[in-house]
């Protein structure tokens, strides 16, 4: 049913989904994390752009409680953002399902084609003189061995939407390197031809964590750290179970990188921070003028929702979305303290208890 947010003087609805995540290729910004309420995170934002500016790597976003929904995927995305405005490389990946560090490391590959970071890196070579000249003019393709140095040379010589699947293959065709040592030289090459910085957001990185043996996330995440170290920044989200995980079960590499691996930690939002968030995402939908700015909220009415979500953005998100949705089915004219206390209201807006209420 498509409804008229003109009747809230608002131009759409300013939360889209019903489960708010974030995907930074969607051109919406509700939904790509370029919309951000500043204000509530200043301080953090400020931290984890100091430490980007320091080339410090792995940096990891956590937050106090174990549910989702804490806002460290906004606040990622809030960074990936400003480095793009910057005009710096950056790859963003969300982690899901079970996944092997080598699903992660061909996600980032695919995103690297789709980019045209590959399509850079082939550029830059022929205007050496051709893939295979350019390779040999390059000293950090010195460092590689033939097998892979000839593999590369397979695959920049083929279409570029082949590279992630060559990637994947990489060890059947080399019969010594694996997916961590082609990605790494390709880094290389990128960091040498085309760009110095390089940026990589992994979303959701426990996910990771939690589904693997603490044995094997300590031989990828070690030979990933090694390998990658100087040559792109490492940025993730972490939730403390897994923070735990990798400091405590997987052994004394991962422990030495972690040690100086900053984690940096979302404060807990008060009901006031959420209310704002609120009024701050109701503004950049605002249509028209002569209404109260929390219309069709009151203020009373959006701390309420506000206080009800026990600091959780997500929770927030979902339940002033749900009364948008059935304020406007309903026709309510106002989303008080009268209309969110009813039964109606009770049923159905109050209802997102499974993230930790």
């Amino acid at each position: 049913m498509e409804l008229d947010w003109s009747r809230y003087n608002l131009s759409d609805l300013p939360i889209p989904g019903k489960l708010p995540r974030i995907d930074v290729k969607s051109p919406d910004i509700r939904i790509n994390g370029s919309l951000i309420y500043e204000p509530v995170v200043k301080n953090l934002l400020e931290k984890l752009s100091g430490f980007v500016a320091q080339d410090t790597s792995p940096i990891f976003l956590n937050s106090q409680d174990m549910v989702l929904g804490t806002g460290k995927s906004a606040v990622l995305a809030a960074e990936y953002w400003r480095l793009i405005h910057e005009k710096q490389t950056c790859f963003w990946v969300e982690v899901t399902g079970i996944v092997q560090m080598k699903r992660i490391l061909l996600k980032v590959a695919y995103e690297m084609m789709l980019s045209g970071a590959i399509d850079n890196i082939k550029k830059r070579l022929v205007s050496l003189g051709g893939i295979r000249d350019g390779l040999s003019r390059v000293p950090e393709a010195r460092l590689f061995e033939r097998p892979l140095t000839r593999w590369m040379v397979d695959v920049l010589s083929s279409p570029t939407e082949n590279f992630p699947l060559a990637l994947a293959d990489v060890t059947r065709k080399t019969r010594a390197f694996s997916v961590t040592d082609a990605f790494v030289f390709t880094l290389e090459l990128y960091q040498s031809l085309v760009s110095k910085r390089i940026f990589i957001f992994l979303d959701q990185l426990e996910i990771y964590v939690r589904t693997n043996s603490a044995r094997q996330i300590a031989v990828e995440m070690n030979e990933l750290q090694r390998g990658i170290s100087d040559k792109a920044t490492l940025l993730a989200t972490m939730h403390t179970d897994a923070l735990v995980k990798l400091r405590e079960q997987c052994g004394p590499d991962v422990q030495t990188f972690l040690e100086s691996a900053p984690v940096l930690q979302l404060p807990r939002y008060s009901a006031q921070d959420l209310s704002e968030i609120g009024l701050f995402l109701l503004s950049k939908f605002r249509k028209g003028e002569g209404r109260p700015k929390y219309y069709p909220f009151t203020e009373d009415s959006l701390m309420y929702v506000a206080r009800r979500s026990a600091s959780n953005v997500r929770r927030f998100l979902l339940r002033m979305r749900s009364a948008l949705m059935l304020g406007a089915i309903s026709d309510y004219p106002t989303l008080d303290r009268k209309f969110l206390t009813s039964d109606t209201a009770k049923s159905r807006v109050f209802v997102e208890t499974p993230i930790g209420e």
